[in-house]
């Protein structure tokens, strides 16, 4: 109970894989009240806000973690939910620019690729290699399992579906 490291974790895979979000940022809360300091805590909560529908205050969240972390290891995950933010916002240069600022930071890292296809398909650009990246990192990806997602449940979770078909995931799946 007073971990805050542990706190976030568990709001992290409340929000993500329980799509209890209300409570993910209750616990958020906790954590960040234990150790207002711990850019984990600011990122994840800045994820479960994204995932409600309420961009700004997640964009503000993790812009907090980076302030605190700089040079942080683990920078990626603040481009990936910058990244997942604007393009629900349907900004899409921003969203583009953070999608490849988190995927050269780690190229392993498969959310980010998702938001990334997703982006190029609202650029207009192309979203082929970006694709076929993500399908090596998870080769049994379809847009139909990412409708599990609470990021595909937020109010504006459309604009991503839509920008699959934009990019060319037909070649996954159709929705």
């Amino acid at each position: 109970p007073g971990d805050a490291r542990a706190l976030t974790i568990v709001a992290h895979v409340r929000a993500y894989s329980r799509r209890r979000l209300s409570e993910a940022i209750e616990l958020h809360e906790r954590a960040l009240s234990i150790n207002p300091n711990l850019p984990l805590a600011w990122v994840l909560s800045g994820l479960a806000h994204i995932y409600q529908g309420d961009h700004a205050e997640g964009i503000r969240r993790v812009e907090q973690a980076r302030e605190l972390s700089p040079l942080d290891p683990a920078e990626f995950w603040f481009d990936m939910a910058l990244a997942l933010a604007h393009l629900l916002r349907h900004e899409h240069p921003e969203a583009l620019a953070a999608a490849r600022r988190a995927a050269d930071m780690n190229p392993y890292f498969s959310s980010t690729f998702k938001a990334y296809t997703a982006s190029l398909g609202h650029a207009g650009q192309p979203a082929a290699e970006v694709l076929a990246h993500l399908l090596k990192l998870e080769p049994t990806f379809t847009v139909t399992d990412y409708s599990g997602t609470p990021a595909r449940r937020s109010p504006c979770a459309n604009h991503s579906r839509s920008s699959g078909r934009a990019s060319g995931e037909r070649a996954i799946a159709s929705v």
